[in-house]
């Protein structure tokens, strides 16, 4: 990350962007905006940014939607979505978001979210080695999941959750062991998400076929095992 982050807000309009993005740009953040989720995926944000901040409270805006739009066209830049009611957290976080904020919110705790969202979204060091499980392979250098050599499209926060359950394969982790290793202190999510995380991750492993499977054992945890082919 650069000493001068770029955040890209997108919202309904010039306005709303400008008035979401002040306390970045009062925070000497590079900020730039975008009117309507078409603009989000022609503006080629994914390569010139560190963060996208979705304004889910534009009505002209559809947040999910947008965030789908974003990770279909393979844009894996950190996204955080603030709103005016948690009512649509899961969804986004389903969409492929990496943290949902409800207003009201102060400007010094949107900020923190916003940087430990890009603090965990880093890029792991290059003397990290790639996990190979079956025919699932885990790169911490590029931050990407493959199967088969097609890419898993995850948010980061999924692709962290993979990679914890991939060093420990055949070993159950319990659902607050991995909440407490995706979140720190002060960078809590409003709800509880493994589920949400998990569900995400099997059904793209499922509609690869993988040989990889995430397994809930009832009443305990998650254990991620291979299975015969």
């Amino acid at each position: 990350m650069t000493a001068s982050p770029r955040v890209m807000i997108l919202a309904s309009d010039a306005t709303v962007a400008t008035i979401v993005g002040q306390p970045f740009a009062d925070a000497r953040f590079a900020v730039d905006g975008a009117a309507g989720d078409g603009d989000a995926c022609a503006s080629g944000i994914g390569d010139s940014c560190d963060l996208i901040l979705v304004h889910a409270g534009s009505p002209d805006l559809h947040s999910v939607k947008t965030i789908h739009r974003l990770r279909d066209a393979k844009v894996m830049t950190p996204i955080l979505v603030i709103a005016d009611r948690g009512d649509d957290e899961v969804a986004a976080l389903h969409a492929g978001a990496d943290d949902f904020v409800v207003r009201p919110v102060e400007a010094s705790d949107l900020l923190a979210r916003a940087r430990a969202v890009m603090r965990r979204c880093q890029t792991a060091p290059a003397t990290a080695v790639a996990t190979e499980l079956g025919d699932l392979r885990i790169d911490p250098v590029t931050a990407a999941a493959h199967v088969r050599g097609q890419r898993l499209m995850l948010s980061n926060k999924q692709f962290e959750l993979l990679a914890i359950l991939a060093r420990r394969p055949g070993q159950i982790m319990t659902r607050e062991a991995l909440y407490h290793q995706l979140y720190v202190n002060g960078d809590l999510p409003a709800i509880p998400v493994i589920d949400v995380f998990v569900h995400g991750i099997r059904r793209q492993l499922g509609a690869m076929q993988s040989v990889a499977k995430i397994i809930c054992v009832r009443g305990v945890g998650f254990c991620l095992v291979i299975s015969a082919a």
